[in-house]
């Protein structure tokens, strides 16, 4: 039995939500060191996770967070204090701006809604990244598989036969409930299936030889975290300098 499981809860008023913080801590330090040690970083996701009483202590762990709606990216930038990354599948114009105050990074879901938005986002420093369907995914039921056929999310390999001026990463979201293993094929596996090959497109975001600059992939899912991860990701960097 742990200290958590014998805390006395007379005292605590109800209803309320009660976390244990040590558990939270062990949960962020794995969360941590997986991102140091695969040079990438693991953002907070407001859909998973938004009991803002506890982001102080994310804060020591995670720097950003993402966002997917004007609530969630003024959540973001008032009570997490930095700026989100925010993707939406539609962007409406009463909201753009206020989002654009409150966003480092935002995401297009459409080359329309780039060209409507890119100059605005440009003007306020914001680094502009594009939803690809890698029109790949190893989710087997449709309604959860956001590359099932007629899907609108993301841009798919015949609408994007080059990268549009200004745009510093891509998004995709290819996972529901499923393994770091199936996030490597999507990132790797060149099935007959798959149409859409991500590797030509990155080297057009990765800076000069010597240099550092923004490199964006937004993986989006529930994927735990294991090796697998990492092997994925240092084989894609591999391929990119090959």
């Amino acid at each position: 039995m742990n200290e958590f499981e014998q805390y006395d809860y007379s005292g605590v008023p109800s209803p309320c939500y009660v976390l244990e913080e040590a558990l939270l801590r062990r949960n962020l330090a794995l969360i941590k060191s997986v991102a140091e040690r695969a040079g990438v970083e693991i953002i907070l996701a407001f859909k998973a996770f938004a009991l803002w009483r506890t982001f102080p202590i994310f804060r020591e762990y995670i720097r950003c967070t993402t966002a997917s709606s004007l609530s969630e990216a003024r959540m973001a930038y008032e009570k997490f204090g930095t700026k989100a990354h925010t993707y939406a599948p539609v962007y409406t114009a009463a909201e753009f701006e206020q989002i654009a105050l409150c966003s480092s990074h935002i995401t297009f879901n459409s080359l329309t809604q780039y060209a409507k938005y890119a100059a605005l986002a440009a003007s306020k420093g914001i680094s502009c990244g594009l939803r690809i369907n890698p029109e790949f995914s190893d989710v087997e039921t449709d309604l959860y598989n956001p590359c099932a056929p007629g899907s609108r999310l993301g841009v798919t390999a015949d609408k994007l036969a080059a990268l549009p001026e200004g745009i510093e990463g891509l998004h995709f979201h290819t996972l529901c409930e499923s393994s770091s293993f199936d996030l490597e094929r999507t990132l790797t596996d060149p099935l007959p299936v798959s149409k859409y090959s991500l590797i030509p497109f990155l080297p057009k975001m990765m800076p000069p030889p010597g240099k550092s600059g923004p490199l964006m992939i937004c993986m989006r899912s529930s994927t735990p975290i294991s090796g697998a991860l990492i092997r994925a990701w240092t084989a894609l960097i591999v391929s990119l300098r090959l």
